[in-house]
């Protein structure tokens, strides 16, 4: 079979893979910026991968050349990246949360992928992009080179802005989400650099499909560990993190701080679901804040309902973080003009050698919990 025909193909499949994808991500009903992103961002690879499955058709005399159909192809292919690669960097940012303050920056960001458009839509008169030389074959422009580093520059920015975002996150799952978000557009641009080299094979759709897939399965490997109305970690990933730290040779201690929310009842009878929900985001931010305190690393999770629980390996910041904690939550009373108070009971277990469950470890937390509940009435 003839290296075109595979590439046709090769094409084909992975439009049909991408397809099938879109598909799967429209499923969600959440209607995020960073799932709209990915949205556009995976019916761009379906273009790029049309626009080249195009190009190959005409390129290799399968389809009848002349002048007409080289540029259209080629400004096809082109236009296709240069959106595939703005929306997979506006894709990065919203995934790791990162805000441009203004839409004056947004406007500045969007100025080199304007420019590239440009360069691309005018080539058949200027020549710049692309041109024909006398055997009828396509050469690259003047510009050639500096629209390909001005659209893999959005992508890059973003992978290092999404870098910086994993140093800052003080939980595993974000780091790895932001990490894997920032690295996984390589694997387009080593297929990209590849196609280049060797360009009867199918090497560039294959890469586009396994940058694509590769972010969908960290979107959801990430969602599946997190509590979607807070935020924080939920239940499912607090029982990897405990028997990955229960398992451990060493008999450095853990302790384990199970909190409820006083009079939550009261709050949601009195001022509706939507409050209740507005407090258990501020609890939630206050845990936030009093873990970032503590001189080692905290896991915050949502347990479920009103009901949190903090793990620690630090014996100085497991003395302190009860009142860490008590004190958060009267700051963000006052940040958020909140009508009513915002009190917790905490109960604290320790776990430090010897065979526990991890069910009894929380059970040991939550009866001392309901203790102090019960003190304080």
């Amino acid at each position: 079979m003839k290296p075109s025909f595979l590439y046709i193909e090769a094409d084909i499949v992975c439009i049909i893979a991408m397809i099938y994808l879109i598909i799967r991500n429209n499923r969600r009903v959440d209607q995020q910026e960073s799932t709209r992103y990915f949205t556009a961002t995976t019916i761009m690879f379906v273009c790029t991968m049309v626009a080249d499955l195009l190009w190959t058709i005409i390129d290799t005399d399968i389809y009848v050349q002349n002048k007409s159909t080289l540029y259209i192809s080629n400004i096809f292919l082109y236009v296709s990246m240069c959106l595939l690669t703005y929306y997979l960097y506006r894709y990065m940012l919203a995934a790791v949360k990162y805000n441009e303050t203004s839409s004056e920056k947004r406007k500045r960001a969007a100025i080199p992928f304007v420019i590239s458009v440009i360069v691309v839509l005018t080539t058949p008169l200027t020549g710049w992009m692309v041109y024909l030389n006398q055997d009828m074959k396509i050469e690259p422009g003047i510009l050639f080179f500096p629209v390909i580093i001005m659209a893999m520059g959005h992508v890059i920015y973003a992978a290092i802005i999404a870098i910086k975002q994993s140093q800052k996150v003080e939980y595993y799952p974000d780091r790895k989400f932001y990490r894997v978000v920032a690295f996984a557009p390589l694997i387009t641009a080593i297929a990209g650099g590849a196609q280049s080299l060797i360009w009867q094979w199918p090497i560039m759709c294959y890469g586009l499909v396994a940058t694509a897939f590769l972010i969908y399965d960290n979107r959801q490997e990430h969602l599946i560990s997190q509590d979607a109305l807070t935020g924080l970690n939920n239940r499912n990933e607090l029982y990897r993190v405990l028997v990955n730290k229960m398992e451990r040779d060493d008999n450095d201690p853990i302790y384990l701080f199970f909190i409820d929310m006083d009079k939550f009842k009261e709050i949601n009878d009195r001022y509706g679901h939507n409050e209740g929900d507005k407090a258990l985001i501020c609890v939630a931010d206050a845990l936030k804040d009093a873990a970032k305190q503590a001189k080692s690393r905290c896991f915050i999770c949502r347990y479920g309902g009103d009901e949190f629980i903090i793990v620690s390996e630090s014996t100085s910041d497991a003395e302190h973080l009860p009142d860490w904690v008590r004190d958060s939550l009267q700051k963000k009373v006052i940040d958020n003009h909140l009508k009513y108070p915002l009190k917790v009971s905490i109960g604290k277990a320790m776990h430090e050698h010897g065979e526990i469950s991890i069910s009894d470890f929380i059970k040991e937390a939550d009866n001392h919990m309901y203790n102090a509940k019960i003190s304080a009435r």
